[in-house]
């Protein structure tokens, strides 16, 4: 359709409106007979519509063309700041972080793509997983939320990724700050009386829970654990990698030994194997299995199918690594899903987690890589 005259480059129907309002209002005041209308259809066929209707309709869709444009722009902006703020975060960069954050505040309290494996954190989760104290204070003092939104993280909060991972100051702060202690988060703690408390509204129980599991998973005492099952907690029920609370107990970096006798006089102790053993540091017991024929180079049944030593590696266990090395385990094995050597997953625990022992680890591998093994 050819226009008697060019619309404006973002015409606004609000604009053409009061326009048409003005022109009312002038050819009034010079004595003419004038209505809306009349002058509405003047105004479209001058800019070459048929009516006021069709010339609204076009406006209209090129402001939502214009404000779908805007929403793209901004949108891809926020990403790319995220990301920003991320990879200044993963690299422990804090002057960066100071300053993104500074130029973009609002990105704090945004989520999106885990800068190393799945689920959608908020920076805050991921500089408590990196122990990244400064990079932390950063975040809470820019306005991080103490709760985080962690519906895309699996229900994991800050707090309980602070927990988890035993950093006692962030964990400490957060609480100072006012982080909301859930019941999750109180058993992760190991507050009984606080879980009791919670526990006397049964609602609590009716909600869904971090890795699809149940309250007892995530039990630290037995006294709670005895809490939740009197309130019907199943000591069989599985979360989604297929683990019973039993196994996760037993899994902890310091099991409890009341939680291990709770699970036998239940009969639902797991049974303790070599991937365990390593997990929980145990050099005594992953000798023990070595001696008894276990293979060296066994994977874990996992999705990674890391070794034995990818393990040991990766927990920064040097005694272990080194038994493992003694009995032939390969220093060149990759695991199966990210294709990586012991070395490598030593080197990625060290600077993703501030896993300090992991540094004499990676060490001592990549200086055997260098030369014969006969000479470590």
């Amino acid at each position: 359709m050819t226009r008697a005259n060019a619309l404006p480059v973002r015409p606004s129907i609000e604009y053409l409106k009061k326009l048409a309002k003005q022109q009312v209002a002038a050819l009034r005041r010079e004595g003419h007979a004038a209505s809306l209308a009349r002058v509405q259809l003047a105004l479209a066929r001058k800019y070459g519509f048929p009516s006021w209707r069709k010339l609204k309709a076009h406006v209209e869709a090129l402001e939502r063309q214009a404000a779908q444009s805007n929403a793209t722009r901004e949108s891809e902006a926020s990403s790319a700041a995220f990301n920003r703020v991320m990879n200044a975060i993963t690299a422990r960069d804090n002057q960066a972080l100071a300053d993104l954050l500074a130029a973009t505040p609002s990105v704090v309290n945004q989520t999106g793509p885990h800068p190393r494996w799945g689920g959608r954190p908020q920076p805050l989760h991921v500089a408590i997983e990196s122990d990244d104290a400064r990079a932390f204070e950063l975040l809470l003092n820019a306005g991080a939320n103490v709760d985080g939104n962690n519906q895309h993280y699996d229900g994991w909060s800050p707090l309980m990724i602070a927990t988890h991972w035993k950093r006692a100051e962030m964990r400490d702060e957060l609480i100072r700050r006012g982080a909301r202690i859930d019941l999750i988060a109180a058993l992760m703690l190991g507050d009984d009386r606080r879980v009791a408390a919670l526990l006397k509204d049964p609602a609590v129980l009716n909600q869904s829970f971090p890795n699809n599991a149940t309250p007892l998973h995530f039990a630290r005492t037995a006294k709670s654990a005895r809490m939740l099952l009197s309130h019907g907690a199943k000591i069989d029920a599985k979360d989604k990698y297929g683990k019973t609370a039993p196994h996760c107990w037993a899994e902890a970096q310091e099991p409890s030994a009341g939680l291990m006798r709770l699970a036998d006089s239940l009969g639902a102790k797991p049974a303790m194997d070599i991937f365990k053993a390593i997990e929980q540091s145990r050099l005594t017991l992953v000798r023990r299995f070595l001696s008894a024929g276990t293979d060296v180079n066994a994977r874990f049944p996992t999705a990674a199918q890391q070794t034995l030593l990818h393990a040991a590696a990766w927990n920064g266990n040097l005694p272990i690594a080194k038994l493992l090395i003694a009995k032939g385990a390969d220093l060149h094995a990759l695991d199966r899903e990210h294709e990586s050597t012991p070395a490598n997953w030593a080197r990625f625990a060290l600077k993703a987690f501030n896993r300090k022992p992991c540094e004499a680890v990676a060490e001592y591998l990549e200086r055997l890589v260098e030369r014969p093994k006969t000479k470590a």
